[in-house]
């Protein structure tokens, strides 16, 4: 058996802290990793006396330099990273403060304050595979809990400890259980914390420059997952809606003033003739971002995840807060309509061209302002340019800084979404028709595994808006107007198994993607394909069934066991399997393992009682040897009788060997003996 000896177990405890912290390391500041290093390294050499320094002063510099570094590194402001971020400091600094491996208070302090810190990680990242961190995490304190419980042991059998750590383990999971299953579930959080600014995956900000779609887009993170409750739409309807950018320099594009403005008139009177309705959930991966993705045009988000979500008079559904955390929400949405939203504000904006930037695009459109009276014809124009003549599609176009819409259009025509959405809407606002360019996503990707679909940052994009004035906003993409011997093979670098669900101008989808596997290593990109999607899936599930169990979840399940759904049913439900759960754990513990005596023990005992009526006095701490010597001075008469059965108990009890001594021989003893 492997044995830890108690004088080398503080030396454990730094390690406990780093396994604690890293989870948070991408929270952590360089200066904040580099003190709590420092604060180990000193811990060591204070308990090894490598050196003899003044720790009074020294923890009072460290303390004050934890707390200044606050303000230098995250502002004035406070939110749960900070805490968080505090806290780390804080536990390393408390090793400075245990003087030895007996100093039980501070050493039992560091590990319930490791219990806490596992807590942490819940707020930032509820993912399985940090699940699977925490459990371990927290067999590992609850151990080093027992160990130092028991010292200063010469020696500590770890096998009996763990097996008691199981068994309450074990224990621990009936109760997760009711707790989670039957703990009332309402809409939004139990309370309100400071929202972190740097929590999530960063996703679609509020503007776009050259360049930032495509960034984005090189990203292979899940932007969310979809589960369609019907026929999926097909790849021409599938446009995620994001932010919604109207204002413009000429080379970066803004939302407009409006766009956190709530929409204050009836949906039905700015979105009409609505069909092809469609109903999925969402489950939105943390993006740092107020956006909540839906397809065009929603019709309703509901959630109990979403505090207060709502519909701006851009028609893009968003909170008021930043995303930190996996959400998902239901949506209804209609693929076909008319958007007839006339801001005023709007409209003005979006018929804006910027002064004094790209000259030779405002001329053309100028030009084919005079030249064309139908704005529809204007449009089409617009595609037929990108549709005939010498534009790519490509995710690696040349840098454009200096005019950016005049230098794709007439110099380089080779550009990601952003230079095709931008170019195009300065191109209508030039010729007198407003536009806007709408950010989102497009397309989705089959998971045969789950059965579900993902749309991940790759599917990043940016198409138009224009008014027109019978028709409303409508939406034109012209990256799918672009010929297919025009699209780089650079442009599916990272979405070689979703090409049927993207927009784009290709014959022949399936020979597109063959000939990009086989350029790939067929068999290699399958296994990936493979085990991603397996991981994905498990992903998907744990946020399903697990952090979205909500309110309709929680009331299937009650209707499953016959029990109508309030909150009031919930409570007594709860309580009472918690007390059966106590009442069984209370039976199994304490009742069922009552200490029973062995049978040699309850024959000395009966011989006691017997000694005990007679007169004999005998002390709580008296051992059989004590008793015997008592007893033998008290009843002389019977002194040989009662030396010999104190003599066999004792040898049947602790001898070495017990090879001629047997309880039944004892029992017969006892039963002759009387005074």
């Amino acid at each position: 058996m492997k044995i830890l000896r108690s004088f080398s177990l503080i030396h454990f405890l730094p390690l406990i802290i780093i396994l604690s912290l890293a989870p948070h390391i991408s929270i952590l500041p360089f200066s904040y990793i580099l003190l709590n290093i420092t604060t180990i390294l000193l811990f060591y050499f204070i308990d090894l006396k490598l050196m003899s320094l003044p720790i009074t002063i020294i923890k009072f510099i460290l303390t004050l330099l934890a707390m200044l570094m606050i303000p230098i590194n995250f502002g004035f402001h406070f939110t749960q990273n900070i805490a968080t971020v505090l806290l780390s400091a804080l536990i390393c600094l408390k090793l400075l403060e245990i003087k030895s491996f007996q100093d039980k208070r501070n050493i039992f302090i560091i590990l319930f304050l490791g219990y806490f810190l596992v807590c942490t990680y819940f707020l930032n990242n509820q993912s399985f595979l940090i699940t699977l961190y925490a459990i371990g995490l927290l067999f590992l304190l609850t151990l080093n809990l027992a160990i130092f419980a028991r010292a200063p042991l010469t020696t500590i059998p770890i096998a009996p400890l763990l097996a008691i750590i199981t068994k309450l383990s074990l224990f621990a999971i009936p109760l997760t259980i009711i707790l989670f299953l039957f703990f009332p579930r309402i809409p939004g959080p139990l309370w309100t914390l400071p929202n972190n600014d740097d929590s999530g995956t960063t996703g679609l900000s509020g503007d776009m420059y050259p360049g930032s779609i495509n960034n984005i887009s090189e990203s292979n993170e899940i932007a969310f997952r979809i589960d369609f409750n019907g026929p999926v739409p097909s790849a021409d309807k599938l446009y995620w809606r994001g932010p919604v950018l109207n204002r413009t320099d000429g080379l970066s594009w803004q939302q407009s003033p409006i766009h956190d403005k709530k929409l204050d008139h009836q949906f039905d009177h700015i979105v009409t003739d609505r069909t092809d309705s469609t109903s999925y959930k969402i489950t939105l991966e943390p993006q740092k971002q107020p956006w909540i993705f839906t397809l065009e045009m929603p019709e309703h988000v509901r959630s109990n995840f979403l505090k207060k979500p709502f519909l701006t008079r851009d028609l893009q559904f968003r909170v008021k807060h930043k995303i930190s955390q996996v959400i998902q929400y239901q949506v209804r949405s209609s693929s076909s309509f008319k958007f007839w939203s006339q801001e005023p504000l709007e409209i003005a904006l979006a018929s804006q061209f910027p002064g004094g930037s790209n000259p030779r695009t405002f001329k053309l459109g100028s030009q084919w302002k005079k030249e064309i009276k139908d704005k529809k014809k204007i449009i089409e124009k617009a595609l037929d340019m990108f549709r005939f003549n010498d534009f790519y599609y490509t995710r690696t176009p040349p840098l454009m800084i200096n005019n950016p819409a005049d230098q794709f259009l007439f110099d380089s025509k080779r550009g990601f979404c952003e230079n095709y959405a931008s170019s195009f809407v300065l191109l209508m606002r030039a010729s007198g028709i407003p536009a806007r360019v709408v950010t989102g996503y497009q397309g989705i990707e089959f998971n045969k595994t789950g059965n579900y679909y993902v749309v991940r940052q790759s599917n990043a994009h940016a198409w138009a808006e224009v008014w027109l004035d019978h028709q409303g906003w409508v939406r034109f993409d012209p990256t799918a107007v672009v010929p297919q011997d025009h699209i780089d093979d650079n442009i599916f670098d990272y979405r070689s198994r979703d090409l049927e669900y993207l927009n784009i101008n290709y014959a022949n989808i399936n020979e597109l993607s063959q000939r990009f596997i086989l350029q790939n290593w067929q068999t290699i990109s399958n296994f990936i394909d493979t085990a991603d999607e397996y991981i994905d899936n498990l992903k998907y599930t744990w946020n399903n069934w697990l952090l979205g169990y909500d309110e309709k979840k929680q009331r299937l399940v009650m209707k499953f066991l016959g029990f109508n759904y309030h909150w009031k049913t919930m409570i007594l439900l709860m309580f009472g399997l918690l007390f059966i759960f106590f009442a069984i754990v209370f039976y199994s513990l304490v009742i069922k393992t009552k200490h029973k005596d062995d049978p040699e023990v309850i024959q000395y005992k009966k011989l006691l009682k017997k000694l005990l009526k007679k007169g004999l006095t005998v002390s709580y701490h008296d051992g059989p040897e004590t008793i015997k010597q008592n007893a033998a001075t008290t009843f002389k008469i019977q002194a040989p009788q009662i030396i010999a059965l104190f003599d066999y108990y004792i040898h049947l009890r602790y001898g070495k060997s017990k090879k001629h001594f047997s309880t039944k021989i004892f029992k017969k003893m006892v039963s002759k003996f009387k005074i």
